[in-house]
């Protein structure tokens, strides 16, 4: 157990919609059910986060499960922050011109990302982080065929990822490391998720830091996605990779705390080798703590 680290989530609010929604219902395309936003966002954040990266993930393999019952374009679920306090909204796809609810900003996602996050990616802490995986994996007999950057193509040729470090597991399943240190877009993990996925391969996020409180909603994204589990590199994990032999990361993650009126969750966690892992590669997680959603 980390010592004195524990935490209380935020005060779970009767819904987690946004007051005054743009779009007020959708349509479920499974069922044909027009739904409003409040019943499909409800007050459980672990599902709700799940459910934002199933839609985002569909939308990549261009199979809606909500569209706007008016102008039948698919949306998707979009986080707005106003200082501690996190709600949610549904946003068009594409703003095609035909709907009264306006949705998009004036930027595409790929300007903004442009713009904000391409000069973050290569920063010397980055840079860093990459060694250290790349030389704790080195350390590690059942990883081989260690790569840095290494293109990955996909099956169609207009798809490729360069993930930042990659190896292949026992001979097995090819595991791509990805290391989350700036805000990244939603569809970005979606994209990357879907990829490996269909390549047979597994994407592994790696952070430098991380803290619930104040976390980014990329960050949140990927760790309601990966069981509550999530997975630190540092200078000290690399010791430890030496000293083992093996793969070991600062593994973190949320178990329910009883007994307590409110919702209230505490830390846990150890250093473990890679091999300690449960590899899920259809629901692309890597965890050490299971946890029954």
């Amino acid at each position: 157990m980390i010592e004195g680290y524990s935490f209380t989530m935020e005060r779970v609010p009767d819904n987690y919609c946004v007051d005054d929604p743009e779009i007020k219902e959708v349509q479920d395309m499974d069922s044909g059910a027009i739904l409003t936003v409040q019943d499909v966002i409800g007050a459980d954040k672990d599902r709700l986060i799940r459910l934002r990266m199933n839609l985002a993930e569909a939308g990549e393999e261009r199979e809606d499960k909500y569209t706007c019952p008016i102008c039948g374009v698919g949306v998707y679920l979009v986080c707005r922050r106003r200082g501690d306090e996190k709600r949610f909204y549904f946003r068009h796809r594409v703003e095609i011109g035909n709907c009264p609810a306006v949705t998009r900003e004036p930027l595409s996602k790929e300007e903004i990302e442009a713009r904000k996050y391409n000069g973050a990616k290569e920063s010397r802490a980055h840079i860093r982080m990459k060694e250290i995986l790349a030389e704790s994996i080195s350390r590690d007999p059942d990883f081989s065929d260690l790569q840095i950057e290494k293109v990955w193509k996909g099956m169609e040729r207009a798809t490729w990822r360069k993930p930042d470090v990659s190896a292949v597991w026992r001979n097995k399943i090819r595991v791509a490391f990805e290391v989350q240190l700036s805000t990244t877009f939603l569809h970005v993990i979606a994209q990357r998720r879907v990829f490996y996925r269909n390549q047979g391969g597994l994407l592994c996020w790696v952070f430098k830091t991380f803290d619930i409180e104040a976390a980014r909603m990329t960050q949140e994204d990927i760790f309601h996605n990966n069981n509550r589990n999530l997975f630190l590199a540092s200078e000290k994990t690399l010791r430890a990779s030496k000293e083992c032999g093996a793969l070991m990361l600062d593994c973190r993650w949320a178990e329910p705390k009883a007994g307590s009126e409110a919702v209230s969750w505490g830390w846990n966690g150890r250093l473990a080798a890679f091999s300690e892992m449960t590899l899920d590669q259809n629901g692309q997680r890597v965890f050490l703590w299971l946890y029954s959603h």
